[in-house]
């Protein structure tokens, strides 16, 4: 009998889209001789509560972090991402500070202040003076990730007070702004520390005259390649998509580390079979994930 695993996710996503995605990691897992039960967030604890020794390891492809604490901590079932890296990769803030504990180059990143269920343009003085070193324009973020995640350019100050009103009570951190024009958006997937593969992100209109994302395969550079590994590194990822920028002095900065980004649109756009990868990496390792609960 084949081993089996779960692959958790998240309800919100369980639509047609994602389950494109879902059957790319189960082709991949059967290929390398393990077997993949989805397993949506809201149904893995009964799941498991049933069936006590049946799963050898989870892929946490989710954010929902008391999810990971039980697999772990209760079930003593190895997650691939672990608790510590879905719970870092879930705060912008806690990644730039974990990138910043490795030397790993990020744009200028400002944290704003957790205020309580308070606007923060109540503090508008006080926030403005803990900005003074990041010039307009400047870009504001959400910390926390969500199905419509927003980023807002605030080119002055008017735009800024706008912005603060219309974000609300949310947990921000404001980062500075690289102009299109000066840029290059790069994403590295990588696993088990290794980088597989490389591409740039950019924008173009398709037939129907609609602006849409599209990614081409580049060719990793030394540099490009030990800023990734870092990253990686820096949050602990078994596995993960390293988002960069290129300034047009060649500069490099790490913005975002994703755990759970979707693999197929690079698939498409490279041949490279990432999730194939994590399905090997995950084979190597597993067990002995699983013989650090029985110390």
């Amino acid at each position: 009998m084949a081993i089996e695993g779960l692959l958790v996710y998240n309800i919100a996503l369980d639509n047609a889209k994602y389950q494109e995605e879902i059957t790319s990691f189960l082709t991949a897992f059967r290929k390398n001789g393990l077997r993949l039960m989805p397993v949506s967030n809201i149904k893995v604890f009964n799941l498991v509560e049933e069936n006590p020794s049946r799963f050898a390891f989870a892929v946490f492809w989710d954010k929902d972090i008391h999810v990971a604490r039980y697999l772990e901590d209760e079930a003593h079932i190895p997650i691939f991402n672990n608790q510590h890296t879905i719970s870092t990769c879930s705060d912008k803030a806690l990644i730039y500070l974990a990138l910043r504990n490795y030397n790993v180059p990020t744009p200028h990143t400002v944290v704003l202040p957790y205020t309580f269920n308070v606007n923060l343009l109540n503090y508008f003085e006080e926030v403005k003076d803990m900005m003074s070193e990041l010039p307009y324009p400047f870009l504001i973020k959400d910390r926390f990730e969500s199905v419509d995640d927003k980023v807002f350019l605030v080119p002055d100050e008017a735009k800024f007070k706008e912005v603060l009103i219309e974000a609300g009570k949310k947990s921000l951190l404001a980062q500075q702004y690289i102009l299109p024009q000066q840029r290059r958006l790069i994403r590295v997937s990588v696993v088990g520390g290794q980088v597989i593969v490389g591409v740039e992100r950019y924008r173009e209109y398709n037939d129907d005259s609609k602006l849409v994302e599209e990614m081409r395969q580049i060719k990793i550079t030394r540099p490009i390649k030990k800023i990734a590994q870092a990253a990686s590194d820096a949050v602990g990822a078994d596995f993960a998509a390293v988002d960069l920028i290129i300034d047009r002095k060649k500069r490099i900065f790490v913005y975002s580390i994703k755990t759970n980004a979707g693999t197929l649109a690079i698939e498409r756009a490279t041949g490279m079979y990432v999730s194939w990868y994590i399905a090997r990496y995950i084979k190597k390792t597993f067990r002995l994930r699983r013989a650090q609960y029985n110390k």
